[in-house]
């Protein structure tokens, strides 16, 4: 008890100390004994008087049984009557009130008076139920907060988010103005916990809430959605583009790295924005944000889309193909395709690559649409697999009649994340062909900064096997770190061979024979539609090449002969 000279006294229990919530474990330990003293005569005979909120708490600790009176008393309706203040009289009114949920009772008197020792034994019974009741409170308290907001990151959830756009429409709306959402989904994020951990993956998003928290404006809310998506509700906003603005100035927050421990990670992210209206449905402005933001990863991501109506046939186009793409693994309708490679020079077959073809029902779906969806599915593993034996099976069929024919194989980079590939690939071995006809095709992006690819793609090299960087010429290797690479081949990418005829396009192609020679690599040009291309690389020493004017790819049985029953092959020399 502390005495205050101008209210009486003060009784204080304070649920954020640990040695007072010691003092609150031993008095709720003896709480049925102590509330003994809350009898009438005990209420009648002190000078104090309960205020409407005290009495409230004391009733409802009561009515659920988490406390205890002694048998026959109770707590009346009504505060107990003051005492008269008469001629000589020493009775003081005491009011007891809640001053606030943390614990603290305040207990005031009319003039300065220190309290008899049945009014302390009242009081510290009171303090105890409030204290229980405060408690109470806030473990209350807490557990709505760990409903509404995210454990990881401490951001407002899913669940806040609703009431929160709701709210910002209606404000927004009062004072003339637009709100809306902005909807931010990680760039390729699965990449970081698969590749490095998913605690590293926690890491990162804490990071990167830390960071849009911090470049939100006063007053908008940061929301982790679920997963590496995040959304901001902006209120106040002067146009779409404010809203624009806005955004741009959101992804800034991943312009420098992401420290992941002393390893920088670099990351991008793909937005989507949506203005909405009073009245509007939130869950309808969050779908409208989440098209914007598949239109901006369907175009590269990295960068931002303001909603518009026909984005959603966009979207139900891409969800149509990811049907399509799920049917087709699941029901082994992966096609496999195969396109001629021609020694140049001679106009001979040496090889063909295997290309993954998947159908909707109705038509071929083009690569560039289904594989990216494969690879979000995290169904390419499948894929892959799958089209590498295949096409290893008629690798075998054909030993008989071109025992030194080669085969390409695209590999995706989720397939070197482990050394799964590798084991593949030795099981395939095992089936008798052998290893110098067997072409890996990966493109640059697999191997950049990851050296676990790298070592996977040595292994397989060490076996005999051959590696082609595919698409040359559009990467990122320089030529330091080309010479680092476990390749053998490079492909020329198809714009090279379009621009033939056109002075920039013959010297690219000049420059990427003299690397490959420089190096000791083979080249293949890819994307050869006229006897000109031919010719004019066959004339720069370019030895092998692919393309429709030799052959479009086609399933192994409409192959030209010797390997199918197909016409013999176009455009190739005699």
């Amino acid at each position: 008890y502390l005495a205050v000279p101008t209210l009486g006294a003060l009784y204080f229990i304070d649920l954020d100390s640990r040695a007072r919530l010691r003092r609150v474990e031993h008095v709720l330990a003896r709480r049925q004994a102590l509330l003994v003293g809350l009898t009438r005569e005990a209420l009648t005979t002190s000078p104090l008087r309960l205020d409407r909120r005290v009495k409230e708490i004391v009733l409802d600790e009561l009515a659920a049984d988490r406390c205890e009176l002694s048998p026959g008393a109770t707590l009346g309706d009504e505060p107990a009557p003051p005492a008269r203040r008469g001629p000589g009289s020493g009775a003081h009114t005491l009011t007891a009130r809640v001053a606030s949920s943390a614990g603290v009772l305040s207990l005031e008197a009319t003039r300065p008076k220190p309290f008899e020792p049945h009014d302390r034994y009242l009081l510290e019974a009171l303090c105890q139920v409030v204290a229980a009741a405060g408690e109470r409170e806030r473990a209350e308290r807490l557990l709505r907060t760990q409903a509404t907001h995210d454990a990881l990151t401490r951001l407002p959830n899913r669940i806040l988010l609703t009431s929160q756009i709701t709210h910002a429409l209606d404000q927004s709306a009062r004072a003339g103005l637009l709100a809306g959402i902005v909807l931010l989904d990680l760039d390729g994020f699965r990449a970081v916990n698969d590749v490095r951990s998913h605690a590293s993956g926690d890491e990162v998003l804490v990071a990167i809430a830390n960071r849009l928290r911090s470049r939100a404006r006063a007053g908008d809310l940061v929301c982790r959605f679920g997963g590496d998506v995040f959304v901001v509700v902006c209120e106040a906003l002067e146009s779409p583009a404010h809203a624009v603005e806005i955004g741009r100035r959101l992804l800034g927050a991943l312009d420098e790295p992401v420290l992941n421990g002393t390893n920088p990670l670099w990351l991008t992210a793909s937005a989507g924005i949506a203005l909405g209206t009073p009245g509007a449905d939130a869950e309808a402005l969050i779908r409208d944000a989440d098209t914007a933001m598949h239109h901006t990863k369907a175009v590269g991501g990295n960068g931002l889309a303001v909603f518009e109506p026909s984005m959603r046939a966009e979207l139900l186009h891409a969800g149509a193909v990811r049907q399509a793409v799920n049917e087709a693994v699941e029901r082994g309708g992966i096609g496999v395709h195969y396109q001629p490679i021609i020694d140049l020079t001679t106009g001979n077959l040496v090889g063909v690559e295997a290309l993954a073809r998947c159908s909707d029902g109705t038509r071929m779906l083009p690569a560039e649409q289904w594989i990216p969806v494969a690879e979000e599915a995290n169904l390419i593993h499948r894929v892959g697999t799958d089209v590498l034996r295949r096409a290893g099976a008629e690798l075998a069929r054909w030993h008989r009649s071109l025992p030194d024919l080669q085969l390409a194989v695209n590999v995706s980079p989720r397939q070197l994340d482990g050394p799964l590939l590798a084991e593949e690939v030795t099981s395939i071995l095992q089936g008798g062909i052998e290893p110098s006809r067997l072409c890996l095709e990966i493109t640059e992006s697999c191997l950049v900064g990851s050296p676990e690819a790298v070592r996977e793609l040595s292994r397989i090299r060490d076996m005999g096997c051959s590696i082609a960087l595919d698409d040359f010429g559009l990467g990122y290797s320089s030529l330091g770190s080309l010479a680092r690479l476990p390749i053998d081949v490079i492909k020329i990418d198809r714009s090279f061979v379009a621009a033939i005829g056109e002075r920039d396009g013959e010297v690219l192609i000049d420059v990427a024979l003299t690397i490959a020679s420089s190096f000791g690599l083979v080249a293949v040009a890819e994307g050869i539609e006229t006897q000109g291309q031919a010719n004019a690389l066959a004339e720069r020493g370019c030895g092998l090449g692919q393309g429709y004017f030799f052959g479009r790819p086609v399933p192994a049985r409409l192959l030209p002969h010797p390997l199918g029953g197909g016409a013999p092959l176009t455009g190739v020399a005699p």
